[in-house]
């Protein structure tokens, strides 16, 4: 799932080496898809759905890291993801394994490794997969906080990618605009996608096209 890759194996300024750094946060999303958006392909329309990412520190800049998401559309989808980041002065290091089940379709596995980086004060991840049929996707994305106050925070970012040895090779581009807003302890959200992808199965067919997505967030 190349599209979250920035959200849990991006570490930055937050993976500084430490002697000892035994940390735990969970990030929790519910929310609605008008369309989900993964690795360049639509997956999936007018489908609810929620979100639980860890984030283990263990020592120095080492962390294991977890996601799981679970989308209530036409077929149910589940997405298991495990990996581990590593900080090195030269960047965040990720390795990670995601399990894809959807059902009335074949269980799906991919190996992912990921490379992050601060270029030109843009926190940026280039990521590359390969999955259980020998197919590649390769995609560099990135995100910036473009404004905050007490009542919102405006985030925007962008990603390209492409597959190789695929039936249907394709590339894409993908933008969002992102509003949060305190409530509470948690965080009301919307999301605004532009989507441009030329995979004729479950792109766009190489159009832009806008989708938003809404929701509540919460860190703990």
């Amino acid at each position: 799932m190349l599209y979250a890759a920035y959200v849990f194996f991006f570490c930055g300024s937050k993976c500084e080496a430490q002697e000892v750094a035994k940390t735990w946060q969970f990030d929790a999303e519910v929310g609605q898809y008008e369309k989900r958006i993964d690795s360049g392909l639509y997956t999936g329309a007018d489908a609810s759905y929620v979100k639980l990412g860890t984030d283990l520190g263990v020592f120095g800049g080492l962390s294991f890291v977890g996601d799981l998401e679970y989308v209530d559309t036409e077929d149910h989808q589940l997405y298991t993801t495990v990996g581990t980041v590593l900080s090195t002065p030269i960047g965040a290091l990720g390795v990670s394994g995601q399990f894809t089940t959807i059902e009335n379709v074949d269980n799906l596995f991919e190996l992912g490794a990921t490379y992050g980086v601060n270029l030109l004060g843009l926190d940026s991840v280039v990521a590359v997969t390969v999955d259980d049929e020998s197919r590649y996707l390769a995609e560099i994305s990135t995100e910036y906080a473009l404004y905050a106050n007490n009542v919102f925070a405006l985030s925007v970012g962008g990603a390209y990618g492409q597959s190789f040895e695929t039936v249907d090779g394709y590339d894409y581009t993908v933008g969002y605009a992102r509003i949060d807003a305190p409530l509470g302890a948690a965080s009301v959200f919307v999301q605004f996608n532009y989507l441009n992808s030329d995979n004729s199965f479950a792109g766009t067919g190489g159009e832009w096209e806008a989708t938003t997505d809404f929701g509540v967030a919460l860190s703990f």
